[in-house]
């Protein structure tokens, strides 16, 4: 498999940059120009955006199978999974099955629990579906658990295995994943009960995960007396290189009337390329204009 060169790095860099920013286009091109290299990740990009087709980009079916089959020639299964995906939201539900399994017999958790899908709704096979799920459930890997968990716990129609969710993910938890931390935390906002998620946040907050920062700061924002603990954590995240956080600085000194803080954080948002930030900036600027302190008055009431 080719390894990624500078060039690529740098147009990768350049694509997700622009993805970010909303301009599918843009990042498409450089994309492209990684793809063509042999990168398998541009070249999975690549495919995804052919598939949605949106903010400037025609959808096109063909190009996205295309290139996902290149990366899947090179043994990512992902792409395999993708393909079945593909297939999948055209109700070709064989053809779907035949990219799964190959995806599966790679040892993707992904496609497992997407055969296992395909025949209990669409071809009504119980059996053939315990199947596959068994088989993800064997999987030992956190991120395969994880997934599983995750299974449980988005499916519809089995809402009964809340419990079996949770408890793959405190599995998970003893196995070193900290991003478990955060899943479960998801779990328990999802279910409504908030002081669940808080400690799930919080414990993986205190081992370092920046996801897990970044959403205590988001529940801790609108918290009574919470005002040092919520920028403590958003700032610390911001230090780990997360810029979401810097997005959710401004939401906490706008919801504390520190607008000028509010857009300072805003505009650190927005040049780090965070898209919520550049969305939210003109706002920012109106409320600061709107709510700017009469500072001859404060001058007035000190000189008293």
């Amino acid at each position: 498999m080719p390894e990624t060169t500078p060039k690529d790095k740098r147009n990768i860099k350049l694509a997700e940059r622009a993805f970010k920013l909303g301009d599918r286009a843009t990042a498409l091109q450089y994309y492209l120009k990684a793809a063509k290299n042999g990168n398998v990740d541009a070249m999975i990009d690549c495919g995804r955006i052919y598939f949605e087709g949106i903010f400037g980009v025609e959808k096109n079916i063909d190009k996205a199978i295309e290139w996902f089959k290149k990366a899947g020639q090179l043994g990512n299964s992902a792409a395999l999974n993708n393909i079945g995906y593909i297939y999948g939201t055209m109700e070709k539900h064989q053809a779907a099955i035949s990219w799964y399994e190959k995806a599966a017999n790679l040892g993707d958790v992904i496609s497992m629990l997407n055969l296992s899908n395909t025949y209990r709704r669409d071809l009504q096979n119980k059996t053939k579906a315990r199947e596959w799920l068994k088989k993800a459930e064997s999987l030992q890997d956190t991120y395969s658990i994880r997934k599983v968990a995750e299974y449980y716990f988005q499916e519809d129609v089995i809402k009964t295995h809340i419990n079996r969710a949770i408890s793959l993910y405190k599995k998970a938890i003893k196995m070193g994943d900290t991003q478990a931390y955060k899943e479960l935390g998801d779990l328990y906002f999802e279910l409504n009960e908030f002081e669940d998620a808080h400690s799930a946040y919080q414990n993986g907050a205190i081992v370092g995960n920046v996801d897990c920062m970044v959403n205590l700061g988001m529940i801790l924002l609108f918290a009574p007396n919470c005002f040092e603990p919520s920028k403590y954590w958003l700032q610390k995240a911001v230090s780990m290189g997360d810029t979401y956080a810097m997005k959710m600085l401004c939401d906490l000194y706008e919801f504390y009337g520190e607008y000028a803080k509010a857009l300072r954080w805003c505009r650190k948002g927005a040049l780090a390329g965070e898209k919520e930030a550049v969305e939210y900036l003109p706002t920012i600027k109106k409320r600061l204009k709107k709510n700017k302190p009469d500072y001859k008055l404060k001058l007035y009431e000190q000189i008293e």
